[in-house]
């Protein structure tokens, strides 16, 4: 798809849920879309390729409502799932990573698991990770043990180190240990925050593996030393 395309379809995506939000009371500016940068780092003159150089920015929202008030909130919140174009999902979901209230976040677990944009499973990672909403945790730990996610879950980790209980996590953290290679900071960290006798054994015996690097190595150690003094 080239840049004139998308553009068009993201904005057509989201001018439904800024209006609402603008019958709200909520400010939306019209960002002004001139230049943008491409891929490969050449500033593109949008007049020039034919895209409207105006449109509703959403990107701002959470910058000027800071926390987001709950009315919003239930305005993305109903509008996130009918968006049918996964560019400007991430935009919406990214909003509600600050919000003044607790919201049911249990819309975005039901996207996570709809989508195949390894983007938008990331960037619903991320925002429950930081909103920390209510959620169906059993529904959390289906997902962080299903292995039809892969990588895509890795912020979903986090979420799961956050909400779910020692018992829960743990188990989930040293089996997703190895399966990828930046996985094992996640793991490591939230194995430190919730482990016990089982999880300071596990991480002693990766201390010897050879194929850790230096800085692997001193997390693990910083853990091992950590789960010890709760411990003691």
């Amino acid at each position: 798809m080239d840049i004139k395309e998308y553009k068009k379809r993201f904005f057509k995506a989201i001018k439904p849920v800024a209006d609402e939000l603008r019958r709200a009371g909520f400010e939306i500016k019209k960002d002004d879309f001139s230049h943008i940068k491409a891929k490969n780092g050449t500033i593109i003159d949008m007049k020039t390729a034919g895209i409207t150089v105006e449109d509703d920015d959403l990107e701002l929202l959470m910058q000027k409502y800071n926390p987001l008030p709950k009315e919003a909130v239930d305005i993305l919140l109903k509008w996130i799932p009918k968006v049918k174009y996964e560019p400007a999902q991430e935009v919406l979901v990214s909003q509600l990573s600050k919000p003044k209230e607790k919201y049911d976040g249990n819309i975005l677990l039901d996207l996570f698991k709809q989508t195949n944009s390894h983007l938008l499973r990331e960037r619903i990672g991320f925002v429950l990770s930081e909103s920390k909403p209510s959620l169906d945790l059993q529904e959390l730990e289906n997902i962080l043990w299903d292995q039809e996610y892969g990588e895509t879950k890795s912020t979903m980790l986090i979420t799961g180190i956050k909400l779910l209980v020692a018992e829960k996590i743990n188990p989930i953290l040293i089996n997703e240990f190895d399966k990828y290679p930046w996985f094992c900071w996640d793991c490591v960290k939230g194995l430190q925050k919730t482990g016990g006798k089982k999880e300071l054994e596990f991480l002693e015996k990766r201390l010897v593996d050879t194929k850790l690097s230096k800085k692997e190595k001193n997390a693990i150690e910083k853990a091992i030393k950590s789960i010890k003094n709760d411990r003691s």
